[in-house]
């Protein structure tokens, strides 16, 4: 497997004290916290509409046309909202790529670019993300009661599945190739991240199931008081997004410093930042190199 070194080397300014310090680093991800708070809001309202509409619960609807019509432009107007979701992750990933940049650029009002990076979310989900999650539902479906060793074992599968679908869009942005995406190319970025690998998967997994505990909670607490019930979908949401926001800034900042030190053969993985996100080569042409 061929991997490519980054176009953008951001330590020799950090050596010489040009480079983003620590603070600046793990702030950058807050710039885009007003329209995290905005989109989360927007998908607790469809949320909150969709438990309204018991549109969780589909079996008889589903036989009638306008309940079938509700329910599709429902999940469209949602769908939308979460790709703008995705394009600001996917500015998220670009930034990290390079090392952990001053800004992070926001989507515009432009659906068609949002709807690209919705559907490249989508493509990174196979095929390790999706052969997990269906191993998951599997291996439940194959027992007759739902235990403490079943949660445990779809919290486990879930958050290795999210782990290695944000490791495989970090991979795919940098490369752009579909290989790119097979389970040869997400072991090997994790062989990069050496120990860092053990918290990033322990992290992402106790954050799904903090999230799915706090979206059930929510669901239920709507159907009894509808405005606690919505207060609760909107902090889950934002707080989701966030980290997510996180987990991409980290691992993608993790990934990009284990090409620039050596190792031991197998624990280095290349990256190339030649097809990065439009937005921080714009940024990166607009700054100059010596201020990244």
């Amino acid at each position: 497997m061929r991997f490519l070194a980054p176009v953008v080397d951001v330590h020799q300014d950090e050596a010489d004290g040009c480079g983003p310090v620590a603070g600046e680093t793990w702030r950058t991800p807050l710039e885009g916290g007003r329209f995290v708070f905005l989109l989360s809001g927007t998908l607790a309202a469809t949320s909150a509409l969709g438990a309204a509409l018991d549109l969780f619960h589909l079996g008889e609807m589903v036989l009638r046309a306008s309940s079938l019509l509700l329910i599709v432009a429902w999940g469209g107007a949602t769908a939308l909202v979460v790709a703008y979701g995705c394009r600001f992750l996917d500015s998220v990933v670009a930034y990290s790529l390079c090392g952990g940049a001053k800004s992070i650029d926001l989507p515009d009002h432009d659906s068609r670019s949002a709807i690209i990076s919705l559907a490249r979310w989508i493509l990174c989900f196979f095929p390790v993300p999706a052969f997990l999650i269906s191993f998951a539902i599997r291996c439940l479906a194959a027992r007759t009661e739902f235990g403490v060793v079943e949660a445990l074992i779809l919290t486990a599968l879930s958050g290795a599945a999210v782990t290695c679908w944000m490791l495989g869009r970090l991979l795919f942005a940098a490369r752009r190739e579909l290989d790119s995406l097979s389970p040869f190319s997400i072991l090997t970025a994790v062989r990069a991240l050496g120990w860092r690998a053990v918290p990033a998967v322990t992290g992402v997994t106790a954050a799904c199931a903090v999230h799915a505990v706090l979206a059930a909670s929510a669901l239920d607490l709507f159907h009894r008081t509808w405005l606690a019930g919505f207060v609760l979908l909107w902090f889950c949401w934002f707080s989701a997004w966030q980290c997510g926001t996180y987990a991409l800034w980290t691992l993608g900042i993790w990934l990009h410093r284990a090409t620039r030190v050596g190792g031991a053969p197998g624990r280095r993985i290349k990256l190339s930042l030649q097809a990065a996100e439009t937005g921080a080569r714009a940024a990166l042409d607009r700054t100059g190199p010596s201020s990244v």
